[in-house]
């Protein structure tokens, strides 16, 4: 799913989130777009309950652009699209 995000602090751009399953997932991308109209493409973020315990938790795969991440960092840094997410009653 597709979401135009528009904020007068910091960014206004598009979100994408998708669900997957085999194992559940979580995906997230995030276009910025610049002042003066420039798109500028953010990193892919997913995250996988790859022990398959119905949650996504300690033990489970995090991932920005495809290279395994700390979930600390990832969920820090996910933070901004995973609030949005929840706005939206996703």
């Amino acid at each position: 799913m597709y979401y135009l995000y528009s904020s007068t602090k910091a960014m206004s751009g598009i979100l994408y989130y998708r669900e997957g399953g085999a194992p559940y997932n979580e995906a997230y991308y995030f276009t910025r777009f610049e002042k003066d109209g420039t798109m500028v493409k953010g990193p892919t973020y997913q995250c996988y309950d790859s022990d398959e315990d119905g949650e996504i938790g300690v033990e489970d795969l995090y991932l920005k652009d495809g290279v395994e991440q700390d979930r600390t960092a990832w969920e820090k840094e996910t933070e901004i699209y995973r609030a949005i997410k929840n706005e939206r009653g996703l």
